[in-house]
Formats: C-alpha cells, structure tokens, sequence
C-alpha cells in the first residue's frame, strides 16, 4: 500500500504500520485528550517517580570511557531502546560528579526539550541528559507499553507548548498534568500484543 508523501520505501513501511498502530489505539481507547470514551483518568505525574537527567562535564575525558549509556533525546521514539541507542558511554564517577541518574530498566524515558514528547523504554539502565525525564515506579495497573502509546498521542500538543529564547522545551509540570485513561489492564494488554505483532511485521518487511 502506497503513502501519500512517503519517501523511501523503508519510510513508507514505517508510516503504515504506525498508520496502523494509531488507527488501532483510537479503535480502543478513543481520543485520550478529549477522553471521547469516559475513561477514569489520572494525571501522569499520578502514576509514577520522575528523575531527570545531566550532561557530565567534557572537560573530564575520563567521564566518557565508561560502560554505562548515555542517552540524549534524539534516540527516543522506539518502543524499546537498549545499548546501541548510546551516542557516548560514561563512567560511575561521571555519574557521581554531575546531575545525571542512572535509570533501571523498565522506566519511561521521555524528552523534554527537541524530541518533546517522543519517549522509549530502556532496557537495560542507563543515564539520560538534561533534556530527559525518566518515569519509574510505575503504577501497575499500567502496562508500560500502553503508557507509552499514550503518550504518542500528546505529542502534537506538547510540541505546541514549547517555550524557550533558543532550545525550545516544556516543563515538567506540564508533563505530569496530562491525562491518561484507566481501561482494564486486560485491555490495554491486548493492544500491547497488537503493537508487537505490528513490530514484527514491520520487521520482517524491512
């Protein structure tokens, strides 16, 4: 199936199966910004703790020959991201002289500033910029997965809400206050399962 305004053919795959993916979400859950289904909601700062991130200092090369990743907004976007989604690796010391926080597995890593409102889920730990909040902790009436598709769907608005003289970003606070529905987690598995099939075929295409 051909996409209007695609470009290669691997941006074209792309486009259809994330065609998919949202026709599929709105299908289940409606408009969540409208809340079009009337779905008990809850603000995301609700559901979680929240860290955000720090640059350690380039004048200390010895901070950037460690092992751990080190994540900046333009890898986020993927459902998952794990150690190739690293542009640098830091060291603990770099971790214990700067702002940055070594994130566990599992959370809900999301950018603030450029890529706003684009978020992944880490699969091993690692240690994001300034640009970055992580989400842990999460509620478990919550599939992680879910969660972050929730997210996709307020993107437009938060990119809307940027403000800044020259990197233009939002805040934390606005980031809580947005609200996201509560179907039943057997629900919102099944849309899960219908993400990763799509991944899949998405794959096996490219």
């Amino acid at each position: 199936m051909a996409i209007k305004g695609s470009g290669s053919p691997m941006e074209a795959v792309d486009e259809y199966f994330d065609m998919l993916i949202k026709s599929r979400f709105i299908e289940m859950f409606g408009d969540i910004k409208t809340n079009s289904k009337g779905w008990k909601c809850h603000k995301l700062g609700e559901l979680g703790s929240f860290k955000t991130g720090g640059t350690p200092s380039s004048k200390h090369e010895e901070y950037y020959q460690g092992t751990i990743p080190f994540i900046s907004t333009p890898a986020l976007g993927p459902n998952y991201i794990d150690d190739s989604a690293a542009k640098y690796h830091i060291s603990k010391e770099a971790i214990e002289n700067c702002a940055t926080t070594l994130i566990p597995a599992g959370s809900l890593i999301i950018g603030t500033r450029i890529n706003v409102g684009q978020s992944s889920i880490n699969k091993i730990p690692m240690c994001t910029n300034q640009d970055i909040v992580s989400m842990m902790d999460i509620d478990k009436k919550y599939d992680l997965l879910f969660l972050k598709h929730c997210l996709n769907q307020y993107i437009p608005y938060l990119d809307s809400q940027k403000k800044g003289a020259t990197i233009k970003g939002i805040t934390v606070e606005l980031l809580k206050s947005v609200m996201i529905p509560e179907p039943p987690i057997d629900e919102q598995k099944q849309y899960v399962d219908f993400v990763e099939q799509v991944d899949k075929s998405k794959a096996v295409c490219k």
